[in-house]
């Protein structure tokens, strides 16, 4: 029985998307927050397009009874989604009642026909992206975002963000939302690590989705100036998306491609070992709704120098926690990231702090926000 509440809560999730079998945040947080509720006492499903599962105690309602593979080929058309949605909810169905249906962002809109059938009393609703954050998206996808978002937000009890910049965008579009921040967190059985702030490497890494919208270009091009003064430098590029051609491309045109490794996708304790190898990881991206990588790489001991944008500004303190510097301005980049390399900053005292500033974001601590909103809205 989760506390404050007279009977055990029963919690479904609607999500397209599910950690590990999607890249991104959404399926991380998802995933975590799913197991942190059910840590909290709390009973948790999932509904989304894919197979089905049980996991951790986390049963996944999937379209199909198919336990793998456990993924699915995205189509953006509503009648493919709502067919898909719809025979996931009438999975979880009997195993109901459900007292609280939470919806994750503008891609569960065509489940909305289906949900009235779960007769729920309580309906959350979390963006984790904002249509306008789609760098390179085009009007007429970013238009179908924004209508299919607003659908989501409207049938919504509650509304909840990650950042204070998602906060402050939501309320401008939404004026008549309440809006709660509930950030992500971060899992420290695979980025968790001993300090060892005595000595570090001379590696930088980037780690993420190969979008522009991260943009490891900004990372390249930093990492080419470094080079220039440690030539011994190891650089690697973690990750993979529509990206990964042109930056291979560009780290050739830049005359680095002997210095940089490519190791496309990792998953974790195989991604945690190398984010915690590294002395600085760099994450240059143009919008971030939140910034969970950041998160990560501080719990795992890296330095991190990122963006002054979205979620970011929530947690880092230029000089005391990390560095910030202005999107696309890969001189700066590269100026934090011999400070750190050449020794000019504290290493490990701003190691030490990033990773106190990780441990306030953990998915128990999620699940509590979480746990709150409900509290507060039934």
């Amino acid at each position: 029985m989760v506390e404050g509440f007279r009977v055990a809560l029963n919690v479904l999730f609607i999500s397209a998307s599910v950690a590990p079998h999607h890249r991104g945040g959404i399926g991380r947080f998802v995933t975590e927050a799913a197991h942190g509720l059910v840590a909290a006492g709390a009973r948790v499903g999932i509904c989304w397009p894919g197979g089905s599962w049980i996991e951790n105690g986390v049963e996944v309602f999937g379209a199909s009874s198919d336990t793998g593979p456990r993924h699915w080929s995205r189509v953006f058309t509503w009648q493919d989604y709502a067919s898909r949605y719809a025979a996931a909810i009438e999975r979880s169905i009997d195993a109901g009642p459900w007292h609280v249906v939470h919806l994750h962002d503008w891609l569960v809109a065509p489940s909305l026909p289906s949900v009235g059938r779960l007769q729920a009393p309580l309906k959350v609703a979390t963006l984790h992206t904002d249509a306008n954050l789609a760098v390179g998206a085009s009007d007429q996808r970013r238009a179908l975002r924004i209508r299919w978002e607003r659908q989501v937000v409207e049938c919504a009890d509650a509304l909840t963000v990650c950042s204070l910049d998602m906060a402050r965008r939501v309320a401008t579009r939404y004026v008549d939302s309440r809006v709660e921040i509930v950030p992500g967190g971060v899992n420290t059985q695979v980025f968790g690590r001993p300090l060892v702030t005595g000595r570090f490497h001379k590696k930088v890494l980037f780690f993420g989705q190969l979008i522009r919208r991260k943009g490891c270009d900004t990372f390249l091009r930093a990492v080419s100036r470094v080079l220039t003064e440690v030539p011994d430098l190891e650089v690697e590029v973690i990750g993979s998306g529509p990206e990964a051609e042109r930056l291979a491309l560009l780290a050739k045109q830049l005359c680095i491609e002997s210095a940089v490794r490519f190791r496309g996708r990792l998953d974790g304790r195989e991604l945690g070992d190398e984010v915690a190898s590294a002395s600085v990881a760099c994450l240059p991206s143009r919008e971030e709704p939140f910034g969970l990588a950041a998160l990560e790489a501080m719990a795992a001991g890296a330095i991190v120098v990122a963006s002054r944008t979205g979620g970011f500004v929530d947690f880092i303190k230029p000089g005391f926690n990390g560095f910030l510097c202005r999107v696309d301005d890969d001189e700066c980049f590269a100026d934090c990231m011999l400070n750190v390399l050449n020794g000019r900053i504290p290493y490990g005292v701003i190691a030490r702090r990033g990773r106190e500033t990780s441990d306030r974001y953990s998915w128990e601590a999620v699940a509590e926000n979480l746990l709150d909103v409900y509290r507060a809205t039934l």
